[in-house]
């Protein structure tokens, strides 16, 4: 009975394993690209006056401008580079 089962689970496990390597990432699983993703970066507005106080303003909003700019750069290349693994191995079988 030990060995039946033995064989039984051997079979199964192989099996998994065979249907895993089967399978392929679809393309609906690469997720949209949305517009804001690919909005080009806003170049830095024009300082308005140079007192002390406007510059500070003025240097806060430019940091969180390029923040978020580089979060969507980040973003984008990141479903780019999953998108090119994918369709390289889609080529490669």
């Amino acid at each position: 009975m030990l060995q039946i089962t033995r064989n039984f689970l051997t079979l199964l496990i192989a099996g998994w394993l065979l249907s895993a390597c089967a399978t392929s990432t679809p393309h609906s699983d690469w997720g949209t690209i949305s517009e804001a993703t690919l909005a080009p970066c806003q170049p830095p507005s024009p300082l308005a006056s140079g007192s002390h106080q406007e510059l500070e303003a003025w240097a806060v909003a430019q940091g969180f401008k390029y923040r978020e700019c580089s979060d969507r750069q980040a973003e984008l290349s990141d479903k780019v580079r999953v998108r090119q693994s994918a369709e390289t191995q889609a080529a490669k079988k």
